[in-house]
């Protein structure tokens, strides 16, 4: 019985058109889609990375079946919670015991939760980076690398800093809530009912666990 459901399940077919965050992309999403592949060949895979913005558009428009997005987003339908982690300050070891008003901010372009939330985190402890005397980059690898080399100092989740050695403070709140980034996957009713969506969502979950 068993190698009859193996079986079924190696014979699942169609297309999955996925969009996914470009931080999930790099860190996390290689490893689901290796396990996807090796467990059903015969679908026709379309995975397409961009910022979480993007790909939640992509989506909204019917461009893509089912979405992986990094921060909050208004979805109406259905919506699963793979991940929730920390946001923590960065610092190179150089740098631990350097004020960091005297440190450029290293900064990245992210969502406007995610940014309005930094801003709030920032006015809590009266930081105030100086815009002339700062670095924007357009992705979290960047920004991480950048630290570490002692240009800066920066705010990042944890999915960024697998091999980040460095000063590392996690950040809360002035009420005592911990700074807190999440990671969902939407899709809708009707692409659910699709095998090879049901069996994407499965995979992702159990390696997001």
């Amino acid at each position: 019985m068993r190698e009859k459901i193996q079986l079924q399940k190696n014979h699942i077919s169609g297309t999955l058109r996925a969009g996914v965050s470009i931080n999930y992309a790099h860190y996390v999403f290689p490893e689901v889609l290796a396990r996807y592949r090796q467990q059903f060949p015969h679908v026709n895979i379309q995975v397409k990375t961009n910022y979480s913005r993007n790909v939640y558009q992509d989506l909204v428009l019917g461009k893509i079946d089912v979405a992986i997005v990094r921060g909050e987003f208004h979805w109406k339908e259905h919506k699963i919670l793979l991940n929730r982690e920390r946001v923590n300050l960065i610092r190179s070891s150089n740098n631990r015991d350097t004020n960091l008003e005297q440190l450029p901010y290293i900064r990245r372009h992210s969502d406007a939760t995610f940014e309005r939330e930094v801003s709030q985190w920032m006015r809590e402890n009266q930081l105030h980076p100086n815009k002339h005397n700062g670095i924007i980059v357009d992705n979290v690898t960047t920004c991480v690398e950048m630290v570490y080399r002692g240009l800066g100092w920066a705010i990042v989740p944890d999915i960024a800093l697998p091999y980040f050695k460095g000063d590392i403070h996690k950040l809360s709140f002035k009420n005592g809530e911990p700074f807190i980034r999440s990671t969902y996957l939407l899709f809708n009713k009707e692409t659910y009912q699709l095998p090879q969506i049901k069996a994407f969502i499965k995979t992702a979950q159990i390696i997001s666990d």
